[in-house]
């Protein structure tokens, strides 16, 4: 897995106390986990362990915004 440098959901959000998604913010990163998990269901694997722990931030390229990873899948099957 590439290096997501903003760490994990659950991280970021616990260091960021005064920091609440905006409702587009939380859309977009909801719509790429949707689309992640689809992904991986279309390869016929289950996560079965999905939780922000194991949701991964990346910056994207033009420097706004996130890049949502799925990570973790030593529960998958």
């Amino acid at each position: 897995m590439e290096y997501c440098e903003l760490g994990n959901l659950y991280n970021y959000q616990s260091k960021n106390l005064k920091k609440v998604f905006s409702l587009a913010e939380a859309s977009k990163i909801l719509f790429q986990i949707i689309d992640g998990v689809q992904a991986i269901h279309n390869m016929n694997i289950v996560h079965r362990d999905l939780k922000s722990e194991n949701i991964f931030l990346k910056k994207n390229k033009n420097g706004n915004g996130f890049q949502i990873k799925i990570g973790d899948f030593g529960f998958a099957k």
